[in-house]
């Protein structure tokens, strides 16, 4: 497998203004990726592949994620539990994709009491294009309402090697 070294730099993810109780409530944990257990492994992300901390580039704060991408898509990935279906929800965070060699987007999606995924919202969720490579911070925000058995959301960033 060709490692290629590419960057994928995710500064800010914030789902936010969940109402019914949640409102004003960041539902991402560590949503700035400011805190982490170790240089390799962001607080509170079930899964973070190719991750290392960066304190060089970032949006806001003293650190953001910077990932390399493989032959083989990477995740940066957080279960965020405490989702009322029916309820809408933001979703909003900001990337820097500025590596030729590299590209990102969004593969996420709602869960339900068993944690088994709902198709619901696909095209925002799980879109079939990438995210724009540019040299400036970017944001991606959509509202969503949450599918009436949804109890969890799973918020995934996939980064991969550029044509795979």
């Amino acid at each position: 497998m060709k490692k290629t070294t590419t960057l994928f730099i995710m500064a800010l993810a914030i789902m936010a203004l969940g109402y019914h109780g949640l409102y004003g409530q960041n539902l991402v944990l560590n949503p700035g990726l400011e805190n982490w257990t170790s240089t390799t492994n962001p607080s509170d992300w079930n899964k973070a592949e190719n991750v290392t901390q960066e304190g060089v580039t970032v949006f806001n704060g003293s650190y953001s994620a910077r990932q390399q991408a493989a032959s083989s898509a990477k995740d940066l990935q957080q279960d965020v539990q405490g989702i009322i279906g029916g309820s809408e929800y933001r979703i909003s965070y900001w990337y820097l994709d500025n590596d030729p060699n590299a590209q990102s987007r969004i593969w996420s999606y709602w869960l339900n009491s068993s944690n088994g995924t709902i198709g619901d919202d696909t095209a925002e969720l799980r879109p079939t294009t990438y995210f724009p490579g540019n040299q400036n911070w970017t944001e991606y925000s959509v509202t969503l309402t949450a599918p009436i058995n949804a109890t969890a959301f799973r918020f995934e960033v996939r980064t991969y090697a550029e044509g795979s």
